[in-house]
């Protein structure tokens, strides 16, 4: 029995340090479209008007291939650092209680998603949704493997009915709306059905249908008017999708791939312990049906009203079959022991996920924001911000755990868990 110290170097899996570090990289391509853009955009890139065939790849590829996935592997990566947390503190800690830690350590984790959302301006935060979660699945962590499994898919099995249900109201009012609306100006009397539905489309479907474009210009001039006007000009973004979104699928999204990742982590499949088969199996099978769902999704939308994203009932299995794809693949890798160099320098990132979630933030602000950029790149040219950003992160978190023990973030978190300033020198230095 030891006193209360957090998980030293030597102590971590790397595989997980390298799934960690490529997904905070691999997340931003999603983000980065809004960061720098107006979010009706990453919805819908043509409501503009044509785009150029660079735009066109970077918007399939990243709708096809990326949206979705990375936040579910981060989010099944959370999930298992409850377990990997609560099993420590429980096995080796006794000066503090193990729970006072844990829930202290949470709840700090949600004061930084406040600082992401409120200072570095990002309405797009999920670190205070993964503390909120964090909370709730504290209770869960002793829980059998497959428990959590059946739990994580009824969430899911959930939210998709919740995707349709909001896609076939949505749908109605877009073909009943304008009927209804004619019927209430002429003074005939609703059904609160019917008042229900008109008041959805008045709310949402008019969104969907006609993106209004001053008021997309509108925010993209105040979000280059400095950091108070974007402040204010974000307030009804962030609360729609921090509180509005959240309430119906967003959290609910979160949480279930949370609850899966603490089955997969229980089973042993991140830290590359399974066979070399089962990897494969997940890594060929899991794309092939993220891939596939995907092109359908992206039929679908081309012969609907207008892309809609995360609203079809195959959303959620492509996500899960890329991410477990990815996952298997990222496994092979690690379990193969080559690209030693390569895995190291994920591994830091992945090691550093907390202050390189929050320095993309601080990058992104500073660029669009306080250099008043925000609206000016063309889709495929924040990709080139993305790789810049990318090339800072991991040369920043190579050589800061070259010299310390932890990210500047992680230190500061750690230190307020544990109550007192740790030592964060690298015994090399």
């Amino acid at each position: 029995m030891t006193e209360s110290a957090p998980t030293l170097a030597d102590q971590r899996i790397q595989s997980i340090d390298v799934l960690r570090g490529l997904v905070v990289l691999g997340i931003l391509i999603i983000n980065i479209q809004i960061f720098g853009q107006p979010i009706d955009l990453m919805l819908d890139p043509y409501v503009l008007g044509p785009i150029s065939l660079a735009d066109q790849i970077v918007f399939y590829v990243s709708t096809f291939g990326v949206e979705g996935s990375q936040r579910l592997l981060f989010s099944m990566l959370f999930g298992a650092g409850i377990i990997l947390l609560t099993d420590r503190l429980e096995a080796t800690d006794r000066g503090l209680s193990p729970r006072a830690i844990y829930f202290r350590r949470t709840f700090l984790l949600i004061g930084f998603g406040f600082v992401d959302m409120f200072v570095l301006l990002w309405y797009g935060d999920i670190l205070t949704a993964y503390g909120i979660g964090g909370l709730i699945l504290y209770w869960l962590r002793k829980w059998k493997a497959r428990n959590l499994l059946i739990l994580g898919l009824v969430v899911v099995a959930l939210i998709l009915l919740m995707r349709v249900a909001l896609y076939s109201a949505l749908e109605a009012g877009m073909e009943m709306g304008p009927e209804l609306l004619a019927k209430q100006e002429a003074g005939e009397l609703l059904t609160p059905g019917e008042i229900a539905l008109l008041q959805f489309e008045v709310q949402t479907g008019a969104e969907i249908r006609d993106i209004d474009i001053v008021a997309m210009n509108a925010l993209i001039e105040a979000k280059r008017d400095g950091f108070v006007s974007t402040f204010i000009a974000q307030l009804p973004l962030l609360y729609e999708l921090q509180v509005v979104n959240s309430l119906y699928i967003y959290f609910w999204d979160i949480l279930s791939a949370m609850i899966i990742g603490m089955a997969l982590f229980k089973w042993k499949i991140f830290d590359a312990s399974r066979s070399t088969r089962f990897y494969s199996l997940m890594a060929v099978f899991g794309i092939t049906i993220g891939l596939g769902a995907n092109c359908y999704e992206q039929f679908f939308w081309d012969s609907s009203i207008r892309p809609i994203l995360g609203l079809q009932w195959t959303y959620d299995i492509a996500r899960y079959g890329l991410g477990l794809g990815y996952l298997g693949i990222v496994m092979l890798i690690c379990k193969s022991g080559r690209w030693a160099s390569c895995r190291e320098w994920f591994a830091a990132t992945g090691r550093m996920a907390l202050t390189n979630y929050l320095l993309a933030s601080l990058l992104c602000m500073v660029l669009f924001i306080l250099f008043r950029t925000y609206g000016y790149f063309a889709l495929h040219q924040l990709i080139y911000v993305v790789i810049g950003i990318w090339v800072i992160q991991l040369l920043f978190s190579k050589y800061w755990l070259s010299r310390y023990r932890y990210g500047p973030c992680e230190w500061v978190w750690r230190s307020m868990t544990y109550g007192k300033w740790l030592s964060w020198k690298s015994e090399t230095h």
